[in-house]
């Protein structure tokens, strides 16, 4: 996934925890932990380097919810 892509489908996962559409058990819950980590470069993009692969597995499952509009 390119870094545009990568970038959209993070602030759509924080749109989605802003929206509780997604619900975590609370600040030492490992997939925030793993959100907390992901930074910006220098052009106000998410920097691939600093996005693990929980975050990514995340990604991954949204995307597959978002195609059985049943779950989100």
């Amino acid at each position: 996934m390119n870094q545009d892509e990568l970038h959209n489908k993070i602030v759509r996962l924080r749109k989605l925890i802003e929206q509780k559409k997604l619900l975590f058990r609370g600040p030492d819950d490992t997939i925030i932990k793993s959100l907390s980590k992901v930074k910006l470069d220098k052009n106000g993009k998410v920097d691939p380097k600093t996005v693990d692969g929980t975050v990514l597995a995340l990604l991954k499952t949204i995307d597959i919810a978002e195609n059985d509009e049943k779950i989100l």
